[in-house]
């Protein structure tokens, strides 16, 4: 079966389902404006990825090619295109193509749906039209709520799980917490993936949302945000700095928002209850 990468070397050389995560890349780095020193680098790979529903491709997106199945669900979940992981008849990874198989009514739905959302997620209109295009939010009804001292012991545990993916230059990590205790990780060059593939994963481990909080890497944006929101985690923690639309999207959600200033600690922006002292 012919894919979108048959001509990049490493495809070629591996195929997806054994291409390493990163390749090791010669360069000079720069230093100080004087030094010039021979270096390599563990570069991040990602490759196109299809998403083929019902025997259409639905969609393609750049993703490190790793936990594929995990994707695939979270990304049919947290998009909001399906509402329970039962919904799914059948998931095949294919190389490069990810096959899903779901109700044929179900998709006709979908498609009309979707295709309104693509525009305006390629728009650049106000994020208040954004929201009102996605249509009715539902706010996170968890009451779930954590000690201010907590969230630097989740910080530390997530340092640590970082530091295994902290060599390959580019990849942003994502982790849950069921109740302070660590259940799902993953990992992609694209900070949006990551949150559908460590979804994906605690959807397969029964994870109760209502009690999880989700820790990136990455800036929480938005769609991040919209993402935790529909699965009801009622806590989101980004290691780097805070997004508007992020914090707005939280506000909208009442879902909390929280990120690290470096050197500064870190700020709870939406939803301060949930946090304890």
């Amino acid at each position: 079966m012919q894919s979108l990468y048959t001509d990049d070397l490493l495809y070629l050389i591996y195929g997806v389902m054994d291409m390493p995560l990163y390749r090791t890349i010669k360069g000079k780095r720069i230093e100080g404006f004087k030094n010039i020193v021979d270096v390599e680098d563990k570069i991040a790979v990602d490759i196109p990825i299809n998403i083929i529903i019902n025997d259409e491709v639905f969609t393609t997106i750049y993703a490190t090619p790793n936990d594929l199945y995990d994707l695939a669900v979270g990304f049919l979940l947290c998009e909001g295109l399906i509402d329970n992981y039962d919904d799914i008849r059948r998931i095949v990874v294919d190389d490069s193509n990810i096959r899903i198989d779901i109700d044929q009514e179900l998709f006709s739905e979908i498609k009309k749906r979707y295709k309104i959302a693509r525009l305006i997620l390629t728009s650049c209109g106000a994020l208040d039209d954004y929201i009102k295009k996605i249509g009715k939010l539902e706010p996170v009804k968890s009451s779930y709520s954590i000690h201010l001292g907590q969230i630097y012991s989740l910080i530390r545990t997530m340092n640590n799980v970082s530091i295994n993916y902290k060599e390959y230059m580019a990849l942003h990590t994502a982790a849950i917490f069921e109740d302070l205790s660590l259940k799902v990780v993953s990992s992609d060059v694209n900070r949006h993936i990551t949150i559908d593939k460590v979804i994906g994963k605690a959807v397969q481990k029964n994870v109760d949302f209502d009690k999880s909080i989700l820790i990136t890497s990455g800036r929480l944006s938005a769609d991040m945000i919209l993402k935790a929101g529909r699965m009801g985690i009622p806590i989101g923690i980004s290691l780097r700095g805070p997004l508007f639309s992020g914090i707005y999207m939280a506000m909208e959600l009442s879902m909390t928002c929280i990120a690290l200033t470096h050197g500064k600690g870190f700020t709870i922006y939406t939803s301060p209850e949930r946090i304890t002292s």
